[in-house]
């Protein structure tokens, strides 16, 4: 696993974690894969992205462009939908509806812009390997 970190044991400082081989190929497998429903992770996105460190930057490059195509594509559905339905309205259920989508095309907007941006910076990484 890339960068281990130190550990504290009753005070004693200890090396790197260990991580067998069979271990990096389950998370490499599963970092590379697209994500999917089941497990108990609250934010398995978020989870995704604190382990991208355990990927060569080759490899954390294909996940990045997945989630930016991923956020892009949401973020455009979501525009499409807040076009429909005009500017949102002061009260009820369609004004919250329309706050709602704004919000999550925020969100989107962010973690596209995020990912675009972790790309740029392991793409000097990502050419150094190859």
């Amino acid at each position: 696993m890339a960068g281990g970190a130190s550990l504290t044991a009753q005070g004693r400082k200890l090396g790197p974690p260990v991580v067998s081989a069979h271990a990096t190929a389950e998370l490499r497998s599963w970092l590379l894969a697209p994500p999917s429903d089941t497990g108990r992770v609250r934010d398995v996105q978020v989870l995704r992205m604190f382990l991208l460190s355990a990927l060569e930057p080759a490899d954390a490059v294909v996940v990045l462009r997945r989630i930016a195509a991923a956020t892009a594509a949401e973020a455009a559905e979501l525009r499409r939908i807040r076009s429909e339905n005009g500017p949102p309205v002061g009260t009820g259920a369609a004004g919250f509806g329309l706050l709602a989508a704004e919000f999550g095309l925020r969100q989107y907007e962010a973690v596209n812009g995020w990912a675009r941006w972790a790309i740029e910076q392991l793409a000097p990484a990502e050419h150094a390997v190859g």
